[in-house]
């Protein structure tokens, strides 16, 4: 991928913020994915805290996870962003114990050690080049207490390539990341992180990926275009893709998938 300028991103965002406010449809127009998104992060937050935790969310946006996060979770949230209109919107919610903080994590603010928990979703993506995304984990490592975990809700060039090969087969176009993202290749990930990270499920010592949106990727992005007429027009969150959001994960067709990493 092209690097891409960091002021178009930050336009983009701001354009999103304008667009969509409030909106659960703000960086993410799909909303069963949207929702997936929340009910994986909620479930994988509450096995790892507890009331006294300290969590740092680096991307927030307009603070619509946390806000979802926060009714069920009484850790202690704060919560980030780069883009001044997206956590002027956050700060609206007046979420009661969450601390919003116009900050990137390029070059956060805060002490060493500070966070138990660390979390993304579709965050470090957003960053214009692999170096920019090692400093960004160099950092939340640094922000990391020991023996603390770092929840990657990312987008992984694996699950795309394994969904454009389905797709391909039914004559379907290939997808691409979006323009002003870049997905992270895990050999690359695996080599930075293995001094400074062990796998955060108890079950592996090996890095695993939970793929929690495969079976929804495949049904909304292979089955239901390939249903359609050549010229009709793809509109997402529909009663037939829903379905595919009711199914268990099957595959690693899903870009979007999470990692929970251990400090060392």
């Amino acid at each position: 991928m092209t690097k891409t300028d960091p002021k178009k991103i930050s336009e983009h965002y701001t354009s999103q913020a304008k667009l969509y406010n409030m909106s659960p449809k703000s960086t993410m127009k799909d909303q069963f994915i949207r929702a997936l998104e929340v009910s994986k992060l909620r479930e994988t937050l509450t096995k790892l805290s507890n009331k006294n935790t300290k969590v740092l969310e680096v991307g927030c946006g307009n603070g619509y996870t946390v806000s979802k996060l926060s009714k069920k979770l009484e850790c202690n949230f704060v919560c980030i962003d780069a883009n001044k209109e997206m956590i002027q919107l956050a700060s609206k919610r007046k979420l009661k114990k969450i601390i919003f903080s116009k900050q990137s994590i390029l070059e956060p603010t805060f002490r060493s050690g500070t966070f138990d928990i660390v979390f993304t979703q579709r965050c470090l993506i957003n960053l214009t080049s692999w170096k920019s995304q090692k400093i960004a984990l160099n950092q939340i490592h640094r922000l990391l207490k020991k023996d603390g975990f770092l929840v990657l809700l990312e987008a992984f060039d694996d699950g795309l390539k394994e969904l454009n090969q389905a797709r391909r087969i039914i004559g379907l176009e290939k997808i691409f990341p979006a323009w002003h993202n870049l997905h992270l290749n895990k050999s690359k990930l695996h080599d930075f992180i293995q001094k400074k990270f062990v796998n955060g499920d108890s079950k592996s010592k090996q890095l695993t990926y939970d793929n929690f949106l495969s079976s929804y990727y495949f049904g909304s992005r292979i089955l239901y275009p390939g249903l359609l007429e050549k010229k009709s027009r793809i509109k997402y969150n529909n009663k037939f893709v829903e379905f595919f959001s009711l199914m268990p994960p099957l595959g690693n067709y899903s870009p979007l998938q999470l990692i929970i990493l251990k400090k060392r």
